[in-house]
């Protein structure tokens, strides 16, 4: 909540286990923006890893991309996103 009180900017980024329709999801777009594209982080197909940013509605994303091209190191992608912050 020390967050929100203060307006500080955020991103938080990871792996979220959640689609981007589910429940979880949802909630987390009341405050924050996605700032990566739609495109499957996870080996079977499916997109769970994300990045948000806060406050909503302050941030521009100048290019994202999931990086399929990089070592395997896990069973998801690396999420990248170049974004702007808007004070």
């Amino acid at each position: 909540k020390s967050v929100f009180a203060r307006n500080m900017p955020v991103i938080m980024a990871g792996d979220f286990n959640m689609s981007s329709d589910g429940a979880i999801a949802t909630k987390l777009k009341e405050n924050y923006d996605r700032m990566c594209n739609d495109e499957y982080t996870f080996e079977w197909g499916s997109k769970l890893d994300y990045i948000f940013s806060y406050p909503k509605g302050r941030w521009k994303i100048v290019k994202s991309s999931v990086l399929y091209e990089t070592e395997k190191l896990s069973d998801h992608y690396p999420v990248f996103s170049e974004i702007e912050f808007t004070p």
